[in-house]
């Protein structure tokens, strides 16, 4: 629960450490939004990849974030690019 009485749910913590694990497999120092949004992905039961499951196939989306991730441009996200939420 947090100072604001919202509660996080079981699924919530399990896509933080399944983006935490998908960045350390990949070899990155971060876990950024395009990491949460493959460990969204392979849950197949999660509301948004039920709702892009409706438009097109969850797994072309990996397989694209995948390759752009794994691409000579991707730098992922650099320091101090995006303030923390503290911050603002």
């Amino acid at each position: 629960m947090t100072d604001e009485g919202l509660e996080y749910t079981p699924r919530y913590h399990k896509i933080l450490g399944t983006a935490e694990a998908i960045a350390r497999t990949m070899g990155h120092t971060h876990v950024g939004t395009e990491h949460l949004f493959l460990a969204i992905l392979q849950d197949q039961d999660a509301v948004p990849t039920q709702a892009l499951a409706e438009q097109i196939a969850p797994q072309r989306i990996t397989d694209g974030l995948t390759r752009i991730m794994h691409s000579a441009e991707y730098s992922g996200a650099p320091e101090g690019d995006f303030p923390c939420e503290s911050d603002l």
